[in-house]
């Protein structure tokens, strides 16, 4: 993130500029400050992001980058990495000097990426292990003992057309297929679930979202609803509808 920063400057011509401590807002926020104003190109912007989060894997392939005015937070420029339905960015104006912070939204939890990571170079040694004590417990077992099924989840599901939303499991299940969804989809999709049919506004679905973890620009908040209606796409009956200026509504129609 530092490294953003820095290359930023110098691509301003400014090479003696400190980048601030970057801050994590949230699981998957960021934001970089720094100590004096400078100008950027877009095109430069994208070019340097891009080079910096291509870690092979170790951080989420999709996410929202917004460039900040520091005194009122609103975004001057902004533009998104693996996001369906997002708008192609403007990136042939120069922005002028100015007190800027960049923030980096990420699809999910970069630490969820990473885990995942860790658990796939160890998955042999942990399966091998755990077959080897699994198997001398069997044979410890009396034949007739059959094995005990885990405890099934008590958690009664949303029905959202043909989809069974389980929130407290953050999944989605359609037919036989589970869908994994990020604690930030689960909690929008909840707001969505509770207002069926309903339009619901922008400013709502922000505040009820995401008014406690600090600010969320209006490209945060149509990338999840872009990824949230790839997730219910498979359902005939239930639309994801964008309200133009208004808002967005969860509808499911009857068969």
């Amino acid at each position: 993130m530092r490294q953003i920063g820095h290359q930023l400057l110098l691509a301003a011509g400014d090479d003696t500029s400190r980048v601030l401590p970057v801050q994590q807002v949230a699981d998957n926020e960021f934001r970089i400050s720094f100590e004096s104003p400078f100008s950027f190109h877009p095109d430069t912007l994208i070019a340097i992001v891009s080079r910096n989060l291509a870690t092979g894997g170790t951080l989420p392939a999709q996410y929202v980058v917004n460039v900040l005015a520091c005194n009122n937070r609103e975004v001057v420029y902004g533009f998104a990495k693996g996001v369906s339905n997002m708008p192609s960015p403007c990136s042939n104006r120069k922005q002028p000097a100015d007190c800027y912070q960049i923030q980096i939204l990420f699809s999910e939890p970069p630490a969820r990426v990473q885990n995942k990571m860790l658990w796939g170079a160890g998955a042999s040694l942990i399966a091998l292990t755990g077959l080897g004590m699994w198997y001398k417990r069997r044979q410890k077992q009396p034949a007739h003992v059959a094995d005990t099924p885990e405890a099934a989840s008590t958690e009664a599901p949303v029905s959202i057309g043909a989809y069974a939303f389980y929130p407290e499991q953050q999944r989605l299940q359609y037919q036989q297929q589970e869908i994994p969804l990020t604690s930030k989809e689960s909690k929008l999709l909840g707001i969505f679930a509770r207002h069926l049919n309903q339009l619901i506004s922008r400013d709502q679905l922000q505040k009820e979202g995401w008014e406690e973890e600090g600010v969320i620009t209006g490209r945060s908040l149509d990338m999840y609803v872009s990824k949230l209606r790839k997730h219910l796409q498979q359902d005939i009956q239930v639309k994801l509808v964008n309200v133009h200026g208004r808002g967005y509504r969860l509808e499911v129609t009857a068969e």
